[in-house]
């Protein structure tokens, strides 16, 4: 039996219905396993970014106060200094 490859995808949307559509698609897809984890604030996201990785974001521009360029600037800069980290502790 082959093991079936699991894609995690980050959303990051303010809307709950937003969410619940976005769910429900993803459910008719059953080609692939899907793991969809949703946040609904910049500072959510953030965080749960960090915790663990995520194969796709899909991510909303309008997120109350910020937006979603803010929060992709902040996780490609999260990454960055994330790996930085990684390459001095190896040092």
């Amino acid at each position: 039996m082959e093991q079936q490859t699991v894609i995690r995808v980050l959303l990051v949307d303010d809307s709950e219905d937003d969410c619940f559509i976005t769910r429900m698609l993803v459910e008719d897809i059953h080609e692939t396993l899907i793991e969809l984890q949703w946040c609904a604030t910049f500072e959510q996201a953030l965080v749960t970014s960090c915790q663990a990785p995520h194969d796709i974001c899909l991510i909303d521009y309008q997120l109350g106060a910020r937006t979603g360029i803010e929060l992709f600037g902040s996780l490609v800069f999260a990454v960055v200094v994330a790996s930085i980290k990684t390459v001095s502790y190896r040092v």
